[in-house]
């Protein structure tokens, strides 16, 4: 299955060490949004685009908006196992979160990957989701002994629907900020060095989304391989932009930037994301040095999740480098 997104930036993936629900296995920054990779469940939680103009704005052209439309879902994977997780192709670079005063809660060297493996998902059956050409992916493999029928999705905060096309059946997923597709799916298998097409399409039954396959080698691996485009889903995936950088007489080089952080999703369903600003001057003794810099935070940012609505605050970070 491959998540195919326009001018985008590396997608990667993030280990969870504690900064996120014990749930979450990997965090992926998505172009106006995210994805969570859950033990059972996909978690997407996308931004209207214009955020990203409002907090990098170029020319004259800024939306002057208070507030922004978003929305999270899930695709729960029902009737899973708890799977074996893996990770590789590490980037060579890591995150620090220090989020709050509590320090048991903050994580260092967290590890980022190009891609990670759920093995056993389903009894034989395992997905693996990565990265290629700067597009996210994920396949289902059903290796022999597996039941490709016990693959179930169920969407949690959004409606599915199938609609025929010249191409094939396709899912569509409607949010309130834009419109997923997931192209026919492609299932294959390698046997003897060659690849052998399996016809395989999308069934929607009883409100789960399942696969409906031809006949194939039941002792060899079957590998089912979708394709979704969140066309409406342009922008970049960073959460920073610099505007401005000076030095100080001592030698320091000062960097002015804003951050807009999107914290794990609570519930499912269409929000408003207010924006306010405030300003609060810290004193040097309050700087932080972590991973290698000085701090000094002139605009803070505070994100509060209340039902379905979420006040964020915006930053304007000082760096001494």
């Amino acid at each position: 299955m491959g998540v195919s997104f326009l001018a985008c930036a590396q997608i990667a993936f993030v280990e969870n060490k504690g900064q996120w629900p014990d749930h979450v296995n990997f965090k992926a920054d998505l172009p106006s949004g995210a994805l969570w990779a859950e033990d059972h469940a996909l978690t997407f939680s996308f931004f209207d685009p214009q955020i990203t103009a409002f907090l990098h704005p170029s020319g004259v052209n800024r939306p002057e908006l208070t507030e922004f439309r978003g929305h999270h879902y899930k695709l729960h994977f029902v009737g899973s196992l708890l799977p074996f997780v893996s990770a590789s192709k590490e980037s060579g670079y890591y995150n620090n979160y220090y989020l709050g005063n509590d320090s048991s809660k903050w994580a260092d060297h967290c590890q980022v990957f190009q891609r990670f493996d759920y093995q056993e998902l389903y009894r034989y059956i395992d997905m693996t989701m990565y990265t290629d050409g700067g597009n996210l992916k994920y396949d289902f493999v059903v290796r022999p002994g597996g039941n490709v029928h016990d693959i179930a999705i169920v969407p949690d905060g959004v409606k599915m629907k199938i609609e025929e096309t010249s191409r094939g059946n396709e899912l569509v997923i409607t949010t309130s900020v834009g419109v997923i597709r997931e192209k026919a799916p492609y299932a294959y298998q390698i046997i003897q060095g060659k690849m052998i097409e399996v016809t395989c399409d999308f069934v929607l039954r009883n409100g789960q989304l399942k696969f409906k396959v031809g006949k194939y080698d039941h002792s060899q691996k079957l590998i089912i391989d979708p394709e979704i485009a969140f066309s409406t889903y342009i922008g970049s995936t960073a959460n920073n932009f610099g505007f401005t950088a000076c030095d100080d007489t001592q030698g320091n080089l000062i960097s002015g930037a804003t951050v807009f952080a999107d914290g794990y999703p609570t519930t499912t369903g269409a929000f408003l994301l207010h924006l306010v600003d405030l300003v609060l001057m810290m004193p040097q003794s309050r700087s932080l040095t972590r991973m290698g810099h000085n701090f000094c935070i002139v605009l803070i940012s505070v994100e509060v999740a209340m039902k379905r609505l979420i006040v964020l605050l915006r930053i304007t970070m000082i760096i001494l480098l």
